[in-house]
């Protein structure tokens, strides 16, 4: 009892340290922080407007990394002290652990790197860089599920190696992303193709298109 009692103790100390870095004040009372929303709207108005009007595909080379070097040491002992660490919050804090969990999987994930490697080919990059570029340019990162239409029959194929090598890992469910045009003469096409990675916190970049989808757009949307 007095050794859980200390783990509490430790689990709040650090929370306070976290309360204090996030902005929050870690006594009793808390201070919230006024801030003139006119002002602001302004600022992002100011920077939504100077931003440059690109399309998708001619500046996706800004965003691709190579595979970023994947820590493969003492996966088994990681996962001992993460699950463990689960098991501590969830059943005596009720915590829901979502960022132990996330590890969780991508150490498992990653025990079986070796052997699927050479079916994950594409380059990679973050959500730094994708915030960079939509800050820079015209664009906007989207949900492929509502934006999926913009799509060329390229992609798919894409898609499908994408699935299968996914497969090869885990049974999770991919969320695909598209950084599409955000208000420009495209009209949101040319997209730029994301997959999250089942290794670490950063996406495949799947591919960049500039061909209209034409026959889609001309028999449905069209009435061709």
């Amino acid at each position: 009892m007095k050794a859980f009692k200390k783990l509490l103790d430790k689990f709040r100390r650090k929370n306070k340290e976290l309360a204090y870095i996030s902005g929050w004040d870690a006594g009793t009372t808390l201070h919230p922080i006024v801030v003139n929303m006119s002002d602001y709207s302004e600022s992002k108005e100011k920077d939504k407007a100077a931003r440059i009007e690109k399309k998708p595909v001619e500046v996706v080379e800004e965003i691709l990394q190579p595979i970023p070097q994947i820590d493969l040491s003492n996966i088994p002992e990681k996962k001992k002290i993460i699950k463990n660490r689960i098991r501590v919050l969830k059943e005596q804090l009720g915590m829901l652990c979502f960022d132990e969990k996330k590890a969780l999987f991508y150490l498992e994930s990653r025990e079986k790197w070796n052997k699927v490697k050479t079916y994950f080919c594409w380059k990679t990059t973050t959500e730094e860089a994708i915030r960079k570029l939509c800050d820079t340019y015209k664009v906007k990162k989207v949900s492929f599920t509502s934006y999926y239409k913009n799509v060329p029959n390229e992609a798919l194929d894409e898609i499908e190696k994408y699935l299968k090598a996914v497969q090869k890992v885990t049974d999770y469910k991919s969320e695909l992303s598209l950084i599409i045009d955000d208000g420009g003469k495209e009209d949101r096409k040319d997209p730029i193709l994301l997959a999250p990675s089942p290794f670490g916190n950063w996406y495949f970049v799947l591919g960049a298109w500039d061909k209209e989808v034409a026959i889609v757009d001309d028999l449905v949307y069209k009435g061709k």
